[in-house]
């Protein structure tokens, strides 16, 4: 994804973006310590609710772009799907935590104009794009019909998830992102998130990501 060939919102080119050049002191400090990045203590101080049984889950064995330290609760929420005509259920947890710290590298030549690209609702065009590429990369698989038909289901599906919400006052720029349930954040050259999942209201799952964001943004 380079400037000048704008990118569909909502995908990464991982060539240009997670190839970290050197972070600020504090993001840096914080890059492999998540979790004292946003505390128990910190959530706490803000939202009381959280309960004793939230266990954090701290995905350490991936590249620190995807790393996350997310506290997790049952809640009484499910996704639904459909697995042929077959409804499929699945419990969605309550979650609140930080990561996928990134450090936009010497390819990105404006992280802000990139940042603002890449997090916002794509276009009619683009999401037509997003398909057609899809499309040539199956053909180019050789898939079979029933495979193609079920791929291009699967992305015209998920195209219609990809939207953004901006939010002002955070950063150098920042964005609701619908489909991750989360604040993503940019601060010069470093962006992360701020998972908050903790009801079905979008209004208060934002509202609550903000607070911990500026949380956050006290320790840097």
């Amino acid at each position: 994804m380079l400037l000048g060939k704008p990118a569909i919102p909502g995908s990464h080119d991982a060539s240009s973006c997670f190839k970290p050049t050197a972070p600020p002191s504090c993001f840096e400090k914080y890059a492999d310590r998540l979790d004292e990045w946003l505390t128990r203590e910190d959530i706490v101080s803000i939202f009381p609710g959280l309960p004793a049984e939230a266990a954090i889950n701290y995905s350490r064995n991936v590249p620190i772009a995807y790393r996350s330290s997310v506290y997790q609760w049952k809640s009484d929420r499910f996704s639904i799907s459909f697995v042929g005509s077959r409804e499929v259920r699945s419990p969605r947890p309550n979650k609140i935590g930080v990561g996928h710290l990134t450090v936009y590298g010497d390819r990105v030549k404006d992280p802000l104009t990139y940042f603002r690209n890449a997090h916002r609702t794509p276009t009619a065009e683009e999401k037509s794009e997003l398909q057609q590429r899809m499309k040539t990369k199956m053909e180019e698989k050789g898939l079979t019909s029933s495979q193609k038909g079920a791929g291009t289901t699967l992305t015209a599906a998920l195209s219609e998830q990809i939207l953004f919400t901006n939010v002002e006052g955070l950063g150098d720029a920042a964005a609701w992102d619908h489909m991750d349930h989360s604040l993503v954040i940019l601060v010069g050259r470093v962006r992360f998130k701020v998972f908050v999942e903790i009801s079905g209201n979008v209004e208060d799952n934002q509202e609550l990501a903000i607070k911990l964001a500026k949380k956050i943004l006290e320790k840097c």
